[in-house]
């Protein structure tokens, strides 16, 4: 049994998100939480018709991008921003993939191409520890681009971009 659900736009895809899972398991199950704790609950003040499910879906579409790199705020976009994002993410992990396989250097290109694309919204909407790392990535691949080496030890903020990437979501059978 696999008891956690990653957050696809930062892995390889095969996951469910957490809105999808909340669909899987449907009316049989009920939500106990997640971790981190994303979701605002005000069950107790809505009806007894309220369907905190269907809000805790659209609250996920808003927050998700709150997951890409730990030790950031809670980031909410629009759903429209966020799939947009989460669009391009998954296409520079494709590019990415692609590079390894290929060693492909218009790859590189490639990426540093989305990441320009979605700049300005990040910048919108990410604190500036995010966009320190963000902004560190591009100068990295331009630097590779160029002279294919990098010295890392010059790029402080890069590796606070790896760390706790978990995340799971609790069921209980009603």
């Amino acid at each position: 049994m696999q008891d956690q659900i990653l957050n696809p736009a930062a892995v390889n895809g095969t996951e469910l998100t957490l809105t999808q899972a909340i669909a899987y398991f449907g009316d049989e199950f009920d939500v106990l939480g997640s971790s981190p704790g994303m979701f605002t609950d005000y069950s107790w003040y809505k009806d007894i018709e309220y369907g905190y499910k269907k809000d805790y879906q659209s609250q996920f579409e808003r927050k998700r991008l709150s997951l890409l790199m730990a030790g950031i705020p809670e980031v909410l976009v629009s759903v429209e921003q966020a799939e947009i994002l989460v669009r391009q993410i998954k296409k520079i992990k494709r590019l990415e993939s692609e590079y390894e396989k290929t060693s492909d250097m218009t790859k590189i290109s490639d990426i540093l191409e989305e990441m320009y694309a979605m700049e300005q919204v990040l910048k919108d909407n990410f604190n500036k520890a995010f966009l320190e790392v963000f902004c560190e990535i591009k100068e990295i691949l331009s630097i590779l681009l160029k002279e294919n080496k990098v010295e890392m030890e010059k790029f402080p903020h890069f590796f606070k971009a790896f760390g706790r990437t978990q995340q799971y979501i609790s069921f209980v059978r009603k």
